[in-house]
């Protein structure tokens, strides 16, 4: 079945990250299946490993996750959080993005907005902060000249957005642990906390 390249079914989202992964990292779809999404899946429960025949049960679900990557087949929606978390953090957080954004949300770690603990610090987003800034302004071009129209190219527009969200979502977290570690948080939160147009 070849999909529709405007597909955005959560299984084509998906697929669509870890190839953007195998492809910049030239790893092979099966071995990304075997070393990667197999284990996750078993450490989710969703598969179990035999007791006998195990390198032919590997081979056997090796070939099946590479027809769902290739988009031959879909995978169980159980299989989606293992498929996810088995890329590298880095390949993560835009695919986590793009899956809330399909669902008409924004992808912030919900640790961002936990209550606040005392006497207890918090990590800093701070490296995080000024990787998303320096991304940023590596795919600034089409804001260069103070404007943006219909001139500009749209790939590269498309890659400025998205790390604009990713940036975001740093932010976002930033705030979370200023506000776990010391309770402090913008006015603009406190304004809303104390607002009865939110009760």
């Amino acid at each position: 079945m070849k999909r529709r390249e405007s597909d955005n079914r959560l299984s084509a989202i998906m697929t669509r990250h870890i190839k953007c992964y195998l492809e910049s990292t030239g790893i092979a779809t099966e071995k990304f299946a075997r070393e990667r999404v197999i284990p996750a899946l078993i450490a989710a429960g969703e598969l179990t490993e035999p007791t006998t025949e195990v390198e032919k049960w590997y081979k056997s679900q090796s070939r099946r996750l590479v027809r769902y990557i290739d988009g031959e087949n879909h995978p169980a929606i159980n299989w989606i959080f293992p498929l996810i978390y088995s890329l590298p953090a880095e390949y993560q957080q835009p695919l986590k993005n793009e899956l809330c954004g399909a669902l008409g949300s924004f992808f912030v770690a919900l640790t961002a907005m936990a209550p606040r603990s005392q006497n207890h610090d918090t990590r800093s987003h701070l490296p995080q902060m000024a990787k998303e800034w320096g991304d940023i302004l590596i795919q600034s071009n089409p804001a260069m000249d103070g404007v943006f129209s219909a001139d500009d190219d749209p790939v590269e527009l498309m890659n400025y957005a998205n790390e604009i969200t990713e940036c975001i979502g740093i932010l976002m977290a930033e705030l979370g642990a200023i506000y776990r570690a010391t309770g402090i948080e913008p006015a603009s939160v406190k304004a809303y906390r104390n607002s009865t147009l939110f009760d």
